[in-house]
C-alpha cells in the first residue's frame, strides 16, 4: 500500500520470509523505504503529542521509541527531543524545590534532599543537583562544628592552666584527609 504503517510493515515482512527461494530483493528495498516512512510519520505524530504531554507521558513515549523496534537513526532525535523537553520540566521542578542551594539553611536544604531523592527525575539531573546540596549540607555542618569548637576555646581560657596538650582538629581538614594525627 501507497500509505503503510507499522503494524502493516510486520505483516509484509512475515509474509516475505516465507519465501526463502525467491529473490525479493526489490521488493524488500520497497518495503524498508515505506517502513522509514512508516515510522517518521510516527515518531512525527508523537512529537506532536508531547508538545502537550506531561512528564509521565513524555517518558512513556520515550520507552515506547526504545521498545518498539524504531530504527536508531530516526528514533534518535526524537528521543533526544524528549528527553531535553523532560530535563526542562525537572530543571523546573528542582528549580522550585531549592532555588538557592548555597543560601538555604540546614533543614531547608535538608528537607530539599529527600524530596528529591524520593522525586521522579533524570537521574544525572538527581544525582548533579543532590551531590550540590550535599555538599551544602557538610559545608553548614563544618562551620558549626568551627563555631562549637571557637566556644569551647573561649569556654576554657582561664579554667585550664596546661591547654598545650589539649588539641583540636579542623573538622574542614579531616573532611578532605589532609589532616596529620
Amino acid at each position: 500500500p501507497e500509505n503503510m504503517n507499522r503494524s502493516q510493515y510486520r505483516t509484509f515482512r512475515e509474509k516475505f520470509d516465507r519465501y526463502q527461494d525467491i529473490d525479493i530483493s526489490a521488493y524488500q528495498e520497497v518495503l524498508e523505504s515505506k517502513r522509514r516512512l512508516a515510522e517518521k510519520r510516527e515518531i512525527a505524530g508523537m512529537l506532536k503529542r508531547a508538545e502537550r504531554a506531561d512528564r509521565n507521558g513524555l517518558v512513556r513515549m520515550m520507552n515506547q521509541l526504545k521498545e518498539e523496534g524504531f530504527l536508531e537513526s530516526q528514533a534518535a532525535p526524537a528521543m533526544e527531543k524528549i528527553e531535553s523537553k523532560i530535563r526542562a520540566l525537572d530543571e523546573k521542578v528542582i528549580d522550585k524545590i531549592c532555588p538557592n542551594i548555597m543560601g538555604m539553611s540546614f533543614d531547608e536544604a535538608a528537607e530539599a534532599y529527600e524530596k528529591i531523592e524520593g522525586g521522579a527525575f533524570l537521574p544525572e539531573l538527581k544525582t548533579d543537583t543532590l551531590e550540590m546540596i550535599d555538599k551544602r549540607l557538610t559545608k553548614l555542618k563544618m562551620d558549626e562544628c568551627e563555631l562549637l569548637v571557637e566556644k569551647l576555646k573561649d569556654a576554657l581560657k582561664g579554667k585550664i592552666k596546661e591547654t598545650d596538650r589539649i588539641h583540636f582538629y579542623e573538622a574542614r581538614k579531616i573532611m578532605r584527609g589532609d589532616w596529620e594525627p
